[in-house]
Parts: structure tokens; C-alpha cells; sequence
């Protein structure tokens, strides 16, 4: 309702039917050129690129290696996104660091001439309790 203000016309609806016609008109063409916008193909394509480079950015900052030009950059697609969208691509960004810490544990067991089957699971507390905890019985047992 406030954001159409601007084009409200400031005067009384009487003998001004033009005037209120027109923004009648105008109200419901903005909403559906907006629909139009947002199903164009430039439009999904500049949305998958921010995607993806944010996806970058979040699997970057949850390993702990950005800058504070990446920060600034994170911090502007967070503002500009709808919160939705950056929900799903977090859930994706710890799935794949899970899948590459757990890949990593697998690696090294097998490097060390263990089977990774033998690797005992600690209980499910956490997102990343059962990997952090094979990478520490990993270490202790190795030390």
C-alpha cells in the first residue's frame, strides 16, 4: 500500500475519475510488470550467478578464508536476496562441506591402511559432531 503512494492522486475522488482511473491502472500494470521482470531470462540468470557466487562465499566463510573484500561482498548479496533463497543455499554450502570433510576422513583412513568401516560414529549431537569426531579419534590414535 505505501509503496504505490507517490502515485496517489492528491485530490478528492469527485469530478477527478481520470486521475484516479489512471492510477488505478498504473497500481496493477507495476505489479504486473514486476511478474513479467522476475520471469525474464536475464533476470534468472543474474539470479543464478548470485547464487552461485554466494554459494562461493558462504562455503568460503564457513571454512574461515575471506577477506574482507569477499565479507562486503557476502554482506551485500544478504541484504539484496530474499532470506528464502540464502536459506537454501547455506543448507546446500554445509552439505557439500559435510560430504568434503567426511570424503577428506575417508582419504586419510585409507591412507593410514585403515578401513573406514572400523571408524567408530559418536553420537549424532550436532551438524558436524560425527565428522569432528571421527577426525579426532583419527588424530588421537594416530598420535
Amino acid at each position: 500500500r505505501g509503496s504505490l503512494r507517490y502515485l496517489r492522486p492528491r485530490c478528492v475522488y469527485k469530478g477527478h475519475g481520470r486521475e484516479w482511473w489512471q492510477f488505478a491502472i498504473a497500481a496493477s500494470l507495476g505489479a504486473i510488470r514486476e511478474k513479467r521482470r522476475s520471469f525474464s531470462w536475464d533476470h534468472m540468470l543474474s539470479c543464478i550467478r548470485t547464487g552461485r557466487r554466494y554459494s562461493e562465499l558462504y562455503h568460503m566463510a564457513l571454512l574461515g578464508k575471506l577477506s574482507t573484500e569477499d565479507k562486503d561482498e557476502k554482506t551485500l548479496i544478504e541484504q539484496a536476496q530474499p532470506s528464502e533463497q540464502l536459506y537454501v543455499v547455506r543448507g546446500q554450502c554445509v552439505q557439500r562441506l559435510k560430504k568434503e570433510l567426511s570424503d577428506a576422513l575417508q582419504q586419510s583412513a585409507a591412507e593410514e591402511g585403515r578401513n573406514s568401516a572400523r571408524v567408530r560414529a559418536a553420537p549424532k549431537k550436532g551438524v558436524f559432531a560425527r565428522l569432528y569426531s571421527r577426525f579426532t579419534t583419527n588424530a588421537a590414535t594416530a598420535s
